[in-house]
């Protein structure tokens, strides 16, 4: 365990080393926030790079990397005359609105962090809604390197499809496994330590937009993290007609921020995204260090090292969250082009650092453009999930999922002086964008390019609030007390869903791997070579190709579906062979299992791989009412 720690201790010593470089007077949370995001995307970066070259991941590449942390940290700091002056400015932070804010947010998050991968006393692992879905493809990946060494990667639930998807924040995880934490503790800490950057990192660049604007980062913070709609509505309906109010409060019976046959779609983003997407986080929380950056050069603030390291931010992005990428590289360009044109020429930081840029970015393109897609990945499709091609529909469509968001947002625009009007453009452009294309098999998907375009929409509507509150006190002359209260209610009509979510959601835990799933998965790591291919059904949660970390011929359709790859071949040979048992077209497979997996699609598999003569049994394992039993090939 030690390992891991000194790895996470030594990325985080590095981030902070850098971002002593950013021109930044902020608290200690601040240095925190971004040297959490910006120190552990780099040495998993480098850890990664490594292990491809000798393609392998062990104990002393991760100690390579620990000690080379550590030596670029003392280079980085001796030679930084901020810090041999000892940074005058770094302190502790005084409890302001924001910072209370933000912790109070940051708390929260953790809490559901915790939730979303628990391991119970009986050792059956835990998750909560929508981590449920998703959380066993990232632990497919992190034990894909971990149990055994998937180098060049090829995605564990489908046989050779090759893996370009941005997978380092997984494999940050298999690196803390292999430095010696539990998988529970590798998944939760780097959630943690992003959640912390992610929710600090916002408020930073809130309060840098803000400047003395006075509560303005404080509502943008809750308006973007407990973001919600008008489905609090049906909650109102619901609760009216509960015969117990108290049993009805303690276990809502759905999400209100998302009421399909109202077309109530997008989800609060902390439910929907930040945790059970967990490759966000850190996509997410580099965006908004380069969104920082640009705000700085926006405003004519930035010296020129802040364009290279701007360049640098990017750079990092492809491997980690390519979506993040594709909206931040976008957002960059265009406010970089607003600034040519305006000044009529082409600075030299800016050409610079857009070929140090490029030439760090090329390459990374270059090998995700190998990832397999279908013909189906990308499409036009207007009004996102408002089912209609009507301007007027598809705008009552968005007040409706946003509630009172937008028409405080088209205020604060108004509000705002013309160099923040300027600033949110490509962030309204990547709004249109998401709303006549989809850019992934999975429409839905689109809310991760609507979460960028929500961050700067929260802090407009924030404005709006904040002026509202200094009109009914000062132009109106209501009382302070009447004034906060009229703001208040619309801060709280705005993430009243928001708040309904947190409050099902804390109510929806289920199994994800019972402990005799977690029990056979050892007994297959233990008695199969570690690049063996295995015949399973297609479960979203199948202990072989998540738990064992073994390569399986295919895992679950939506898992595959959603990352646009092919897989009806492999699809026609699992139900030939699982569902009807026929296994006179297996070739090339080393193990079939039969499990309450497979056992629920077919209860005569057993006898069905005994009678085909092609296959032995391995062992036989019964615990409680739920059997296993691992069949060899015979050769």
């Amino acid at each position: 365990m030690w390992l891991a720690l000194l790895f996470v201790l030594s990325s985080v010593l590095l981030g902070f080393a850098i971002s002593v470089y950013f021109p930044t007077k902020k608290s200690v949370s601040t240095f925190l926030a971004i040297g959490m995001a910006l120190g552990l995307a780099i040495t998993t970066f480098a850890t990664f790079l490594l292990s491809l070259i000798v393609r392998e991941l062990d104990f002393l590449m991760i100690l390579r990397v620990v000690i080379m942390s550590v030596g670029v940290s003392t280079a980085l700091l001796n030679s930084n005359k901020r810090w041999q002056k000892g940074l005058p400015e770094l302190s502790l932070n005084g409890i302001s609105y924001g910072f209370a804010a933000a912790l109070g947010v940051f708390l929260l998050l953790a809490y559901f962090n915790f939730l979303s991968f628990n391991v119970d006393s009986s050792g059956s692992i835990y998750s909560i809604q929508n981590a449920w879905g998703d959380y066993p493809f990232h632990v497919s990946i992190i034990n894909s390197f971990v149990l055994r060494d998937n180098f060049p990667p090829i995605y564990p639930n489908l046989e050779g499809a090759v893996m370009r998807y941005p997978f380092l924040f997984d494999f940050l995880s298999a690196i803390l496994i292999v430095g010696g934490l539990s998988l529970q503790h590798s998944i939760i800490i780097p959630n943690l330590l992003l959640l912390f950057a992610l929710v600090f990192l916002a408020r930073l660049f809130f309060s840098t937009l803000s400047g003395k604007m006075k509560y303005v980062a404080v509502f943008a913070i809750l308006l973007f993290f407990i973001n919600g709609n008008f489905g609090f509505l049906s909650f109102i309906e619901d609760i009216q007609g509960a015969p117990d109010v108290g049993a009805f409060l303690s276990r809502l019976p759905q999400d209100y921020s998302k009421i399909q046959d109202q077309h109530i779609e997008f989800m609060n983003l902390v439910y929907s995204v930040f945790i059970p997407q967990r490759t966000v986080l850190m996509g997410f929380a580099l965006s908004l260090v380069a969104y920082w950056l640009l705000a700085r050069i926006h405003w004519n603030e930035a010296k020129n090292n802040e364009y290279y390291l701007l360049a640098f931010v990017l750079a990092l992005l492809p491997l980690i969250h390519i979506a993040s990428f594709a909206i931040a590289g976008f957002v960059t360009a265009f406010l970089l082009a607003w600034r040519i044109f305006q000044k009529k020429k082409l600075e030299k930081p800016v050409l610079f650092s857009a070929i140090f840029g490029f030439l760090l970015i090329l390459p990374q393109l270059l090998w995700i453009n190998e990832q397999p897609r279908t013909e189906t990945f990308f499409e036009w499709q207007a009004g996102w999930l408002a089912n209609t091609t009507n301007i007027v529909d598809i705008g009552v469509f968005w007040i409706a999922n946003t509630g009172l968001l937008i028409p405080l947002a088209l205020i604060g625009f108004v509000l705002a002086d013309s160099k923040l009007r300027t600033f949110y453009i490509p962030f309204a452009l990547v709004f249109l964008a998401a709303n006549i294309a989809r850019f992934q098999p999975w429409d839905w998907d689109n809310i991760k390019y609507f979460a960028h375009w929500l961050l700067l929409t929260a802090f407009l509507a924030s404005i709006a609030l904040s002026r509202a509150f200094t009109w009914l006190a000062h132009r109106i002359r209501l009382n302070r007390f009447l004034s906060t209260g009229i703001v208040s209610i619309m801060l709280f009509i705005s993430i009243f869903s928001g708040i309904l979510t947190f409050m099902y959601w804390n109510n929806t835990s289920h199994v994800l791997f019972h402990a005799s799933d977690i029990h056979a998965a050892q007994k297959v790591s233990e008695t199969t070579e570690k690049n063996a291919l295995f015949l399973t059904a297609s479960s979203h949660n199948h202990f072989i190709y998540s738990l064992a970390g073994r390569q399986v011929v295919m895992g679950y359709e939506g898992h595959m579906w959603s990352h646009g790859l092919d897989y009806q071949n492999q699809r026609k040979l699992v139900n030939s062979a699982i569902e009807r048992g026929d296994l006179s077209g297996v070739h090339g497979i080393d193990y079939v299992i039969v499990s309450p997996f497979e056992l629920s699609k077919n209860r005569n598999l057993s006898r069905q791989i005994r009678q085909s003569n092609a296959f032995e049994v391995v062992w036989e394992y019964e615990e409680g009412n739920r059997r296993y039993e691992l069949f060899k090939a015979v050769p």
